[in-house]
Order: structure tokens, then sequence, then C-alpha cells
């Protein structure tokens, strides 16, 4: 990765951190150094007709309420660049590129929302907004232009 491509990265995983306490009962501590290398990962098994398949993925966080189970309450956290939707390409790039992955990253998990905070230039986050991610497909339909990632959905 690029010099600018790790600060992206780190800006995330820095919104994580903003976004998740330990219990979720304390507040986040976000004077804590960041340590990307913890995880937790979900296994999940499928089946189409005859196969069986099974696969992991990683997890962001859960919401702590007794009257939602795993993987009703978990959650994924993204960022992305504060955009203008009304300029075509940059809504184009959201919906092809975006909102596709994350989607299919947040679906086949079982992942309900994705809390997406767009960020400025300097990373800071300027607005969060919850997604649910089987309205993804839904919000993705351009009229202007045919997503085909989108026609097996």
């Amino acid at each position: 990765m690029s010099g600018k491509e790790k600060e992206i990265a780190y800006w995330g995983y820095k919104f994580e951190q903003y976004m998740t306490s330990v219990d979720g009962k304390q507040p986040p501590d976000t004077n804590e150094a960041l340590n990307n290398n913890e995880a937790y990962f979900s296994v999940v098994q499928s089946d189409i007709n005859d196969h069986s398949l099974m696969y992991s993925g990683e997890v962001d966080c859960c919401i702590d309420d007794v009257q939602l189970q795993p993987p009703s309450n978990y959650v994924e956290l993204k960022t992305y660049k504060v955009f203008d939707p009304t300029v075509e390409r940059e809504d184009y790039k959201f919906k092809r590129y975006k909102l596709s992955r994350w989607w299919a990253q947040s679906y086949l998990l079982g992942i309900q929302r994705i809390f997406v905070g767009f960020r400025d230039e300097n990373g800071i986050v300027q607005d969060v907004k919850n997604y649910q991610t089987s309205e993804l497909p839904e919000q993705a339909k351009d009229k202007k232009v045919k997503l085909k990632r989108w026609d097996i959905i």
C-alpha cells in the first residue's frame, strides 16, 4: 500500500475505535493505541442444494441488545469519503463499487446493519449513516446507469 492508502486504512481503524467499546457500556477509549491485529470472526454454514459451505468473516462489533441474537446483532463499520450524490459520477462509484462490496461482505455473514462514517480529505468523519444490508440492492438501483452487478439479487 502507498503511504496515502495506509493513512486511509488507519482512519478506518480509528473510526472503529470511536464507534466501539470493550463492553458496550463504557465510552470508547480513543486514546488507547490502535491494535488492528485483534478481530472477531463469525463462522457460518450455508447449504446450496446438496452442497454444504462453511466460511468465516470478520465482524466489527455487535449491538448489546438481549432481543437480538447473533448474527442479527452484528454490525459492520465502514468509512467512505464525503461525496455529492447529485454528481452523477460520484454517485455511480459509490453505488457500483462500495454498496455492492459492503452488501456481499455483510449479507453472507448475516450482518443486518452497516454504519458508514463519511469522512473529509483529512480523515475527519463529518456524518454517520446507518444502512440496512437488505436494502442496499434497492438503494443502488440507478435509472441512468444500469448496474448489472445487482441484477442477480
